[in-house]
């Protein structure tokens, strides 16, 4: 008895596999071996709409894939539609592995570094005429920081960007735990419209926009990028 029920089991097991290949096999449809050449762009097309077996997914990787080289259409000729798919697949894939790193990064960057921002500096006197701002900078981590990579931008009540300021402190040393008092100033130029509106506009918000950092150990957090 036990035999037979072995042997029934195994039957639905492989009956289910087969069908799941055929299934499978059926979906992929024919269609999607053409290959694409500049001779052939309006017939693929009708072809793809007529073919019910193609899925709105696949012509969504298909019409991205295509569009992505627009003013590169060589990169797309002579390559079978499952192969444009298949490589626009791995171009979304690789994005969103980007954004997440980024977004991971973000995080790390915000975690291990503090900055507000304390006053508008004001230099009026007969050989300068600068602005700029006072604010405190903590390391939140437990490692000493050697490089702050990132930018101040200052905005109005409306949200409206009024000011952007590169930040770079290289070589230095920022203990762990640490909370220093910085300032950054830039000389004012009276006919920079920006500049005046620095001035001008009484409620302003910066924020601080970290791009990298690096520490003493050599490990880095960073939005930037990696070169492959």
């Amino acid at each position: 008895m036990f035999k037979t029920t072995k042997a029934i089991l195994l039957l639905i097991g492989l009956t289910f596999c087969i069908f799941n290949i055929a299934c499978t096999q059926q979906s992929q449809s024919k269609v999607l071996n053409e290959v694409l050449t500049k001779d052939n762009l309006s017939t693929i097309v009708e072809k793809v709409q007529n073919d019910k077996t193609v899925s709105k997914e696949q012509i969504d990787f298909l019409a991205n894939g295509i569009a992505r080289f627009i003013d590169s259409p060589d990169s797309l000729y002579n390559k079978t539609l499952a192969k444009i798919i298949e490589e626009q697949k791995e171009f979304f894939r690789n994005s969103s592995l980007n954004a997440l790193s980024q977004s991971v990064a973000r995080l790390e960057l915000k975690n291990s570094l503090e900055v507000e921002f304390s006053e508008k500096l004001k230099i009026d006197s007969d050989t300068l005429q600068a602005d700029g701002v006072r604010f405190t900078m903590t390391n939140l981590t437990g490692k000493d920081i050697n490089f702050i990579k990132g930018e101040i931008r200052i905005v109005n009540k409306n949200n409206q960007l009024v000011k952007v300021r590169p930040i770079n402190y290289v070589n230095i040393t920022f203990k762990a735990g640490e909370k220093v008092t910085q300032q950054e100033l830039w000389t004012h130029e009276k006919d920079n419209q920006y500049d005046v509106a620095l001035r001008d506009t009484k409620e302003l918000i910066a924020y601080w926009v970290p791009e990298t950092i690096s520490f003493a150990d050599g490990t880095k957090i960073s939005i930037e990028p990696k070169n492959k």
